[in-house]
C-alpha cells in the first residue's frame, strides 16, 4: 500500500509543477504579445509624432484629431488603443532644452523604457 501511494503522492507532486510552469510561461507569453503589440503600434504612428512634433517646434497649431483608435488634443498628447488587446498607450511630448521633442511614452501598467 505505502508504494502506491509514493506513487500517487509523486504524480500529483509532478503533474502539479508542470501545471505550475506551464502557466507561468502562458502568462509571460501573453505579457511578451502584449507589449511587442504595444511598440508595434508606436513605430506604425511615427509619422504622426514627427507631425505633431514639427508643429509644435514652429508653435504651429496641432491638428485635434478624434477616432476610434487614436486622439490626439491641442497640445500634442496621442492617446492610442492597441487593436487587438485593446491596451491603452499615452505618448507625451515633451520640449528640451536644444528645442528638440522628445517623447514620454505610457501605457496601463507604467512607463516604456528606451
Amino acid at each position: 500500500m505505502t508504494n502506491k501511494r509514493a506513487f500517487t503522492i509523486g504524480f500529483f507532486t509532478a503533474l502539479l509543477s508542470v501545471f505550475l510552469v506551464y502557466a507561468f510561461i502562458i502568462v509571460q507569453f501573453c505579457q511578451y504579445q502584449q507589449r511587442a503589440e504595444i511598440s508595434e503600434v508606436i513605430v506604425q504612428h511615427e509619422p504622426l509624432k514627427q507631425e505633431i512634433a514639427h508643429a509644435l517646434i514652429n508653435r504651429q497649431p496641432v491638428k485635434v484629431r478624434k477616432e476610434s483608435h487614436i486622439q490626439v488634443n491641442s497640445d500634442g498628447w496621442i492617446f492610442l488603443i492597441t487593436p487587438k488587446y485593446s491596451r491603452y498607450v499615452l505618448m507625451i511630448p515633451q520640449q528640451n532644452a536644444d528645442n528638440q521633442i522628445e517623447w514620454q511614452t505610457y501605457f496601463e501598467r507604467g512607463e516604456i523604457k528606451k
